[in-house]
């Protein structure tokens, strides 16, 4: 248990705004993606 939370706590601190834009990103491949088999 400890190994583990330490490890995520470090990582989302360190820069939690990284992973934000990370996802962010994916989202809009997503979507793009997705509009592109829909059309």
């Amino acid at each position: 248990m400890a190994k583990r939370d330490t490890g995520l706590g470090n990582e989302k601190r360190s820069h939690p705004h990284k992973t934000k834009k990370r996802l962010e990103i994916k989202r809009k491949m997503l979507a793009l993606k997705t509009s592109k088999k829909y059309r």
